[in-house]
């Protein structure tokens, strides 16, 4: 049963416990006064550990939290349900303002479309490091072409989350550092320091309880969260260097931590033979910051969320690019 008209002002889509971050920025900031509605794509692992903690927490920033429909079958039919399903919800909830992470999917370009075409503000916030940058998240004309004909021609095939016709205003922790496509449109900046103790919120403990750990777990002196390299030289240029630089921090008594990217296999460093400590891939680098504090001094990553993050959460830390390296 989808929630009903008028009790929410604001509609948030998320789809990584990075969103929800943010997200809990945007529930506190008076610009999107009233009650909001989370809802999460729990189809990955770390957002499926999400979705109970968080939507049974006393303490959560929203005022109620609920997941996708799971739907089976090919890409383009989940496509096609989930458009039909985020209409349905947009036309029951009718939401003043209606924020999502990205925009390069059809089923959330119609989600915004309708939302804009009732009269709701459209928002888009930044999804990590694509942001700032020059690459293009643009789809193969093939598949885009393909979208057009399940969808229709108001379909956009954007270079960058945020840069469609649907969305009205983009949002960003560093508002003027974003790619020339979203300077076309408002950019608001978020309010950094409107973040709430994460660390003691119930849901983010049994969070990483799913995953048999704490926030004492998470402290540390150094933290590295390489990319998820598919070139294979590239994997082995970065696997050398960033193993010296673990031997160099242990041997000088550095606790030190390695975070993964959700899609990267096994401990390809060998950080643990290293000394450091694997955290669950699962776990957003963002809560090594907040539980390491003034601790942290050195936060090696590459060119995405990762140092962006770093700057906001943690800027007393040396930031530096596993690229420079």
């Amino acid at each position: 049963m989808l929630p009903p008209a008028g009790r929410f002002a604001n509609l948030i889509v998320a789809s990584t416990l990075y969103h929800v971050i943010l997200a809990c920025l945007i529930a506190r900031d008076s610009r999107f006064d009233g009650p909001s509605l989370l809802v999460l794509n729990a189809r990955r692992a770390q957002m499926a550990a999400l979705y109970e903690p968080l939507s049974q927490a006393a303490d959560s920033p929203f005022a109620a939290t609920i997941e996708y429909p799971d739907v089976a079958g090919s890409k383009p039919v989940r496509e096609r349900a989930l458009g039909t399903w985020l209409a349905r919800l947009d036309d029951s909830v009718r939401a003043e303002r209606v924020v999502v992470f990205t925009d390069l999917t059809p089923e959330l370009q119609l989600l915004c479309r309708r939302a804009e075409r009732r009269g709701a503000r459209t928002f888009c916030a930044e999804d990590g490091g694509i942001a700032y940058s020059w690459l293009s998240a643009a789809s193969p004309w093939k598949r885009h072409w393909q979208r057009v004909v399940r969808f229709g021609p108001w379909i956009q095939n954007v270079p960058s989350s945020g840069s469609s016709r649907h969305v009205q205003t983009y949002l960003a922790l560093h508002a003027e550092l974003v790619r020339p496509e979203l300077k076309r449109k408002p950019v608001w900046s978020l309010q950094a320091a409107a973040l709430p103790d994460l660390l003691s919120s119930s849901w983010i403990g049994r969070f990483l309880a799913h995953y048999d750990t704490s926030p004492a777990y998470l402290v540390c002196d150094e933290v590295y969260a390489p990319a998820n390299l598919l070139d294979v030289e590239a994997c082995e240029r970065l696997r050398t260097r960033l193993a010296r630089e673990i031997g160099a921090a242990r041997q000088a008594g550095c606790d030190c931590v390695v975070k993964y990217h959700p899609r990267s296999q096994g401990d390809f460093l060998g950080a643990a033979r290293l000394g450091a400590r694997v955290l669950p891939a699962a776990i957003p680098v963002e809560l090594v910051y907040l539980a390491s504090r003034e601790r942290l001094r050195r936060v090696i990553g590459d060119r995405g969320t990762t140092l962006l993050s770093a700057r906001w959460l943690a800027p007393h830390a040396q930031a530096v690019s596993a690229l420079e390296l």
